[in-house]
């Protein structure tokens, strides 16, 4: 049997990206970096939306480990990455194609490693790419 448990936790989502210093995100996207899909057991996929993202946090980094999350949806011209930058994320890191499981975790990995050496985050991600 499917429960239908999108509003408890986009809520609960909601609340995280709103009193979290920092936030990391590991899921499916789709919809052009408009989506967030969380599958849990259980329940229907939940669609984490861009009209979910609250206003007026106060953050310090959120990285999406989704594809197309920070990829502009062509018909709305937003996508995740951004408008939690525009809610008040100073730094958002999220994939602007579709990744394999591999390449993410390789990426991911690298990318916290240099974050944890004490570079920046546009640093991290300058020397993960290399």
């Amino acid at each position: 049997m499917l429960f239908d448990a999108r509003p408890t936790v986009v809520y609960g989502m909601q609340q995280h990206l709103k009193n979290a210093g920092s936030l990391y995100v590991c899921c499916h996207g789709r919809d052009e970096g408009s989506v967030l899909v969380m599958d849990i057991v259980g329940t229907k996929d939940i669609l984490f939306r861009t009209s979910d993202v609250p206003a007026n946090m106060d953050c310090k980094l959120a990285y999406l480990g989704a594809c197309r999350s920070a990829q502009n949806n062509i018909s709305t011209g937003k996508n995740l990455c951004g408008t939690l930058v525009s809610n008040g994320y100073k730094a958002v890191v999220g994939y602007n194609a579709d990744v394999s499981h591999y390449l993410a975790m390789e990426f991911e990995e690298n990318f916290f490693y240099y974050l944890g050496e004490g570079n920046n985050v546009y640093t991290s991600i300058e020397e993960t790419i290399e």
